[in-house]
């Protein structure tokens, strides 16, 4: 019930663009001293707000109405600001009016009207806290529907706002999905011919078409699937509620204790590949809530991941704990450098990976399977930056193709193997 009391509040708030005619105001206005009049005398439940907060409503609200507390005229007179005013009063007003006392304010009405301004605005606020984090998406996506500037239906086109916040999107055109031929009607318009992909298996018979909010998230294949199992409303939730564009401290700490994570990564023609970045906790850092940084060690000489960012900056990250099963998921623009300043901070590094965060969200972790680690991995390089030969770099049909800094350290490191030994070791779980 209070929700929906909320939400009918909320629905009155375009009334504000009325030109501010009284009568609009005047409705807006009752309908806040009648929505603040339930949440203090009929629900009575208590707000917990900040210390600082509670004195910048209070002074909010307390200092126009000591603008209307009434002064003697001679003190009145005396006030800053205040001559100029006495002296139009001495020269238009009657005389029956000199001498009588005065509001501080020398425009009284306009104060009274800004203070009942206020009014609709504290409601809000106050509304707001007594709602729990799901009411309070389903508001926003509520409003953003009846707004009608705001509402996009399932378009081609790329939209650059997430509910109010700043998140970049992809800019995928029709043309490019399978069995998209166009739109109509804020739908997704079905191809009837033969085709491939998403648009074509699900087809158009029976599918509802709904709209929603602008999403940096979800193109048109994403929402024919919602709409095929009815979960267009449930994922515009969640990405109102999980969605962030920054990291906050509770994942910064999840993220900088990580030994390991998976990154994906689009190559110029669009190929995704998936890696997975290893090293010693904190060898991921998060340089501040936008940026994370992290290093990249010596692999098999193929640069797929770093190559890949070189061409299209676009990256996924994927954290995870194993252990109390937990995972992180961000979306950023990355870039490589040979000489970042950070590459000292890795010993044993060739580059360092700057990663500018667009969206990272928290997921359900009920797939995850519960393993305990049994030690860490040998090749993470040291302080020193020294890590020992991993096995394939010892197979002999290897040796005169590896780069200079490799050259010679089989033999040191225990001779060089065949491929079939390798093979062994591998079957063994050794690198």
């Amino acid at each position: 019930m209070f929700f929906c009391c909320f939400a009918a509040f909320l629905l009155l708030a375009p009334l504000y663009k009325a030109g501010n005619r009284p009568l609009p105001l005047l409705l807006l206005e009752l309908a806040a001293l009648g929505f603040l009049f339930t949440i203090f005398v009929v629900h009575r439940a208590p707000i917990a707000l900040p210390r600082t907060l509670k004195v910048a409503i209070g002074l909010l609200l307390f200092y126009p109405l000591l603008q209307l507390v009434p002064l003697p005229d001679g003190l009145w007179r005396a006030l800053p600001g205040h001559g100029e005013y006495a002296a139009v009063l001495d020269r238009f007003a009657a005389r029956d009016g000199a001498g009588a006392w005065r509001a501080i304010s020398v425009v009284p009405i306009a104060t009274e009207y800004g203070w009942l301004a206020l009014l609709p605005s504290l409601a809000c606020l106050l509304g707001v806290l007594r709602l729990s984090p799901a009411h309070v998406a389903q508001l926003l996506l509520r409003r953003a529907q009846v707004g009608g500037h705001q509402v996009v239906a399932v378009q081609a086109h790329p939209h650059q706002r997430h509910l109010g916040a700043a998140i970049g999107v992809e800019r995928d055109q029709v043309g490019q999905v399978p069995g998209l031929h166009g739109l109509t009607g804020g739908g997704v318009q079905c191809s009837h011919g033969p085709s491939s992909g998403v648009g074509a298996n699900l087809g158009c018979g029976g599918t509802r078409r709904q709209e929603s909010p602008m999403s940096s998230l979800y193109g048109e294949t994403h929402r024919q699937l919602q709409d095929q199992f009815d979960s267009r409303t449930l994922a515009d939730t969640l990405e109102a509620v999980i969605v962030q564009p920054t990291l906050d401290d509770e994942t910064v700490a999840f993220i900088q204790a990580r030994p390991f994570f998976f990154l994906s990564t689009v190559n110029a023609d669009g190929q995704p590949t998936v890696s997975h970045k290893g090293g010693a906790p904190g060898f991921v850092r998060v340089l501040d809530p936008t940026t994370i940084a992290f290093p990249s060690y010596d692999g098999n000489g193929m640069f797929l991941s770093m190559g890949n960012i070189a061409a299209d900056a676009r990256v996924g990250m994927l954290f995870i704990d194993f252990e109390t099963p937990h995972r992180v998921r961000v979306h950023a623009t990355a870039s490589v450098r040979i000489d970042d300043p950070l590459l000292a901070g890795y010993p044993g590094a060739d580059l360092v990976v700057r990663a500018t965060v667009t969206e990272t969200f928290v997921n359900c972790p009920r797939y995850i399977t519960r393993h305990t680690p049994v030690e860490a991995s040998p090749y993470v390089p040291d302080e020193d930056g020294h890590a020992p030969l991993p096995g394939w770099k010892r197979i002999d049909l290897l040796q005169d193709v590896l780069p200079e800094r490799f050259q010679g350290r089989a033999e040191a490191e225990g001779g060089t193997i065949t491929t079939e030994e390798y093979a062994e070791r591998l079957a063994d779980g050794n690198g």
